[in-house]
């Protein structure tokens, strides 16, 4: 395995973890977030970084954790892992698979149909999860700042902002 290919597995969890239950778009949402804070020099553009602070920036507890605690993820099915890890022959997580090194290049390519040209997450460096309890932080710095941080795309029920 490279460098590379280790990112890109890193990568493809993230996203899955974050959005998996929302299906494919939702989840290269995802990975364009990290992507755009790359390109933003988050953590001084390391992939690695972005991914492991992840939980550092979400609007919610992450299904990685946040601060330290455990958050809602994927359901766990009869063998107990599966709020850990992806089941490799799910359809959407396939074709993610397929997809995912495209997200590694910058600046991250129009990956799926009706994406704008800044791909699905329109450049957002923030998302946020309808579905699940915010942070209050979150609240208070990006939805309550909307010219410092305007709504940028929504993807299933995920908002992106910049």
């Amino acid at each position: 395995m490279t460098a590379k290919q280790f990112i890109a597995a890193q990568l493809a969890l993230l996203a899955w973890r974050e959005a998996g239950r929302y299906g494919l778009n939702p989840m290269l949402a995802i990975g364009e977030l990290a992507a755009n804070r790359v390109q933003a020099g988050w953590h001084g553009g390391n992939w690695l970084a972005i991914i492991g602070g992840f939980p550092i920036h979400a609007a919610h507890e992450t299904a990685s954790g946040a601060a330290g605690e455990a958050g809602p993820g994927p359901e766990t099915d009869e063998s107990g892992i599966g709020a850990l890890l992806p089941d490799v022959r799910e359809p959407n997580f396939v074709l993610l698979l397929e997809q995912i090194d495209g997200l590694l290049r910058l600046p991250a390519p129009q990956l799926t149909l009706g994406a704008g040209p800044d791909g699905l997450a329109c450049g957002a460096l923030y998302a946020c999860d309808h579905q699940r309890p915010l942070r209050p932080w979150f609240r208070k710095t990006i939805l309550e700042q909307p010219d410092e941080h305007p709504r940028l795309a929504d993807v299933g029920p995920l908002s992106f902002f910049r």
